[in-house]
């Protein structure tokens, strides 16, 4: 019989390579983890850019939007028919304006229309300037027509009056009409100047042309 030597594998031999092992599935799993987590953050941050993108999107278009509804508004002035109280245009507009927020409101979600309300509230401000810039625009072309037709009906009646006293008093009730408008400041004195002299003499004309008829008359009642 002979001896031989039998190298068992000690204890120390296992340990050390379950050791290595077990770290080498630990840095395994955490760089699992970490890719995990950096397709997660990746992930997420594209879609916040996506979601920034599409707010930012539906605002622009909204911007242009409450633009167009706004200037069809002031578009619509222009020929109106109720021209002779245009205080109602003001009136009409600030009316629509919960029509106008609660279609918006139902375009956009929750958090898109509280990044665009500031955009409609300022466009409606803008807006209501305009309308009252339009509503004075209108007052004094309204003061232009009416003193137009005013000083045709003065002349018309001047010039079918049968006497003296009836042009007299046509010519006074016209001069405290170019009074009242001198009054105003919306008419400068050179235009009242005028304006006076020009009824003045036409009033005078009209005088000396019915004398010359009642002279016609009195020396041919035939003719």
């Amino acid at each position: 019989y002979k001896e031989q030597n039998i190298n068992l594998p000690t204890g120390q031999t296992d340990l050390t390579s379950s050791a290595v092992g077990s770290q080498t599935l630990s840095g395994v799993a955490e760089s699992v983890r970490k890719l995990v987590s950096d397709v997660g953050a990746k992930r997420n941050a594209n879609a916040y850019r996506i979601r920034r993108l599409e707010i930012e999107t539906n605002v622009q278009l909204g911007r242009s939007l409450i633009y167009k509804d706004a200037q069809s508004f002031l578009d619509s002035l222009v020929d109106r028919d109720d021209f002779v109280d245009p205080d109602q245009w003001l009136l009409e507009y600030q009316s629509n304006i919960p029509k106008l927020e609660k279609k918006y409101k139902k375009q956009f979600d929750k958090e898109t229309w509280t990044e665009f309300q500031p955009y409609f509230n300022s466009q409606v401000w803008e807006t209501e300037s305009k309308i009252k810039t339009q509503i004075n625009t209108q007052k004094i072309k309204n003061a232009g027509v009416a003193f137009s037709q005013s000083k045709e009906v003065f002349m018309d009646k001047v010039d079918k009056a049968d006497n003296l006293s009836e042009i007299e008093g046509h010519w006074e009730s016209y001069k405290q009409l170019l009074n009242k408008n001198l009054a105003t400041d919306f008419f400068p004195q050179e235009f009242y100047t005028e304006q006076f002299v020009a009824a003045e003499n036409f009033k005078n004309m009209s005088i000396a042309w019915l004398a010359v008829k009642e002279g016609e008359f009195v020396q041919n009642p035939f003719g």
